[in-house]
């Protein structure tokens, strides 16, 4: 009866009925032939669920018996007849022959279902499929994994591609990565010709940004862009180029792949975040009156309209970093009236803190970080941070105190646990608490100092006045004995800083030392920077390791990007420019200090030199020649480098130009100024003016500070021949 109610309701496509009837009823007492009817239903029920209720539908395909379940139930069900009938034979009379008949068709019909049954195709493998599909769904990819790697390898012209695509995206639920890679290039070895190859490679892609091999991705996209014949593909190829480049920080590349991917499909919401991507890339390049045009077509269209809430968002950032703070101020509060709850509410009240700041405006300031919330922890604490600066300048310290306790009943995260003590610190002694304030550092240094997890540890042990040099030194042997290691090590690493400008050996000494004195895995990420350093400066192969252990174990540690430029420091030591290059390129400037963000760029210009990139040098230096800050040596550098970036194209003036510029500004820099010099006399005498040549070489020879550079020998040779050449010319004039 429950049977046909269901036959009767899916007939009748009323779904709901129909899995009610099939799955809340006990089907364990079920034998053939409702059996075979109970699998047919439940298959056709767990197709209609597939998407839908993917749960049920799992339950529905479970109610399926196997085939060889049916066949052997058939055959029990007909040795049951057969003794049936031979247990009647001798009690049937002539007269009962119409039973024998019954008996014997009976008998013929379910012979033949059951040869039905063996001769007809598996159902196994259809099954195990949709049983995956119900899993990935259900973001349970391992159990899925399992099903798709058999059904793939089993050969199955029709099934078998379908299955190898679904693993592909199984493995990518798992975030194999690599793994997920592998499978989708032996989907495309396997069937190159069929149209889901692009499918894969677009997986492909993705596996390999996923795992942030950009450069990879890029290859993979551009191969995929070129041999597509779908629309939406190449459009996804080229935004994805873009995202690739912007990850990388190379917006100029960027921008054109986004736009790209916008024109393909103008109306698509793909162009629209193509479109917010260019913006993004624009503000990034510091191009802020164009990243505001870009973000305002946005929100001139209508059917970009779930776009618009961000784009306005980032266009109020864009006139912050303009410097039109009151025009974004304006904006900012009708934002929050427009959007109340939006994701991003909780960093656009900090916004609107910032711009009321800036403005003068303290006491306003401090109630809009105030509904900043605690969502966010992160954005909760620099919040915090804010409010509680702006009190201290308005004499207020007892209410920071309060407001500190009150978020340390929230349970502080670890990861500031410094700054939190440090701001607390900071509260009590302008409360004229010093002495409470010290006990408090002494006891986070306790609760927190051996994680290597918390962050800011090194500023509580270095605060002005809380430990002397000597106590320092002692501290660390005493943590050392007491086997806190990672405390011993941020006590070491204090002490080297505080000897660096008094005792420079001795405090690289002090570092390298934290290779020696401790386990790896103890050192927190400020430590291991500083032996990566150490042992980069003196050419150790064991370099990498640090820096890498870094990545592998903080990977969002404030200081992963300074591991990275430090790794890629020790690669292009070992002569691995291509590798340096690809690690550099990932790195945001702005993530880093100004010093470190300016040897950063030096190095990337560098190698984009060694790699025969003028254009993106040039560019990479300019960069660095915009940071005020950047030190003089490393601008000298610059102006150095971009001279050399035009004499590559053969600009020479312009080459000119740019060196006579590092000798003119820069004039303490002797290497950067010897070099200079050089490059002006060769260009002169390409252009045959020995005698300017020659002006320029003695005046060169007259700085006798420069007379231990290489270069400066160099010019002391070639002056008689200048003088000789620039006779000859005086004579020809003549």
């Amino acid at each position: 009866m429950r049977l046909e109610l269901v036959r009767i309701t899916l007939a009748e496509k009323r779904l709901e009925e129909a899995r009610h009837h099939l799955l809340d009823t006990n089907w364990n007492q079920t034998a053939m032939p409702e059996l075979a009817t109970l699998g047919f239903l439940a298959l056709q029920v767990g197709e209609a669920l597939l998407d839908s209720q993917p749960s049920h539908a799992l339950q529905a395909l479970r109610l399926v018996a196997p085939r060889q379940t049916l066949i052997q139930e058939q055959r029990r069900r007909i040795a049951k007849l057969r003794q049936t009938i031979a247990d009647r034979a001798t009690l049937l009379s002539s007269q009962q022959s119409l039973w024998a008949d019954f008996h014997r068709e009976t008998m013929a019909a379910m012979q033949a279902q059951l040869q039905s049954l063996e001769t007809s195709p598996d159902y196994a493998p259809t099954l195990n499929l949709r049983k995956a599909l119900c899993f990935s769904r259900l973001e349970r990819p391992l159990e899925a994994w399992i099903l798709l790697e058999s059904l793939s390898l089993a050969a199955d012209p029709e099934l078998s591609p379908v299955a190898h695509l679904e693993w592909i995206s199984a493995a990518r639920q798992l975030k194999a990565w690599n793994a997920s890679a592998v499978i989708a290039r032996k989907y495309i070895e396997l069937y190159p010709e069929r149209n889901d190859a692009d499918q894969a490679l677009y997986w492909i892609a993705q596996a390999q940004i996923d795992s942030q091999s950009y450069l990879q991705a890029i290859e993979t996209l551009q191969a995929l862009a070129a041999r597509t014949s779908s629309l939406p593909l190449q459009s996804a190829a080229h935004y994805f180029v873009g995202f690739c480049h912007a990850q990388q920080n190379r917006h100029a590349e960027a921008i054109p792949s986004f736009s790209k991917a916008a024109s393909l499909q103008p109306a698509s919401a793909l162009a629209a975040q193509a479109q917010l991507w260019i913006g993004i890339s624009q503000f990034s390049q510091g191009n802020f009156p164009e990243a505001q045009k870009t973000l305002q077509a946005i929100l001139e269209q209508s059917t970009w309209a779930f776009l618009h809430p961000e784009a306005q968002f980032r266009r109020i950032a864009c006139l912050y970093a303009d410097g039109q703070a009151q025009a974004a101020l304006a904006q900012i509060l009708s934002w929050l009236d427009t959007y109340p709850g939006h994701p991003r509410e909780a960093e656009a009240h900090m916004l609107h803190g910032d711009l009321l700041r800036d403005s003068g405006k303290f006491e306003s300031a401090i109630v809009a970080y105030s509904k900043v919330g605690d969502a966010d922890r992160q954005l909760q604490f620099f919040a915090l941070n804010s409010s509680i600066e702006l009190q201290l300048q308005l004499d207020r310290s007892d209410d920071t105190l309060r407001q500190l306790e009150a978020y340390r009943h929230q349970e502080i995260p670890v990861a500031f646990a410094g700054p939190y003590y440090l701001l607390c610190a900071t509260c009590l002694e302008a409360s004229g608490k010093p002495e409470q304030a010290a006990g408090l550092l002494n006891a986070a240094l306790a609760e927190f100092g051996d994680n290597p997890e918390a962050k800011g540890i090194l500023p509580l042990i270095q605060r002005p006045g809380l430990r002397a040099d000597s106590e320092i030194q002692a501290a660390t042997e005493k943590q050392k004995q007491l086997d806190r290691q990672t405390l011993a090590s941020r006590f070491q690493l204090a002490w080297a800083e505080r000897l660096e400008k008094q005792d420079p050996a001795k405090a690289q000494a002090l570092r390298l030392s934290l290779v020696s004195d401790y386990e790896q895995e103890a050192l927190p990420p400020e430590c291991l920077i500083a032996a990566g350093e150490a042992l980069l400066a003196i050419g150790s192969l064991e370099t990498s390791r640090y820096f890498e252990r870094l990545l592998h174990a903080f990977p969002n540690s404030e200081y992963a990007s300074i591991a990275r430029t430090g790794k890629a420091r020790y690669l292009a030591s070992q002569g691995q420019t291509g590798e340096a290059l690809a690690i550099l390129e990932t790195i945001d400037p702005a993530e880093l200090p100004t010093e470190r963000s300016a040897e950063l760029l030096a190095l990337l210009a560098r190698l984009q030199l060694a790699a025969d990139l003028p254009t993106t040098a040039k560019e990479t230096y300019s960069q660095l020649l915009a940071q005020r800050q950047a030190p003089p040596k490393l601008k000298a550098e610059a102006l150095l480098g971009i001279g050399r970036t035009h004499l590559a194209t053969g600009e020479t003036k312009r080459a000119y130009a740019y060196f006579q510029r590092v000798f003119t500004l820069y004039r303490g820099e002797q290497e950067c100024v010897s070099k200079a010099y050089l490059h002006c006399i060769d260009i002169l005498c390409q252009d045959s003016r020995y005698k300017d040549a020659e002006t320029v070489c003695r005046e060169f020879i007259a700085q006798t500070d420069l007379a231990s550079q290489p270069t400066y020998r160099q010019a002391e040779a070639r002056l008689a021949d200048l003088q000789a050449r620039s006779k000859d010319a005086a004579l020809q004039d003549s």
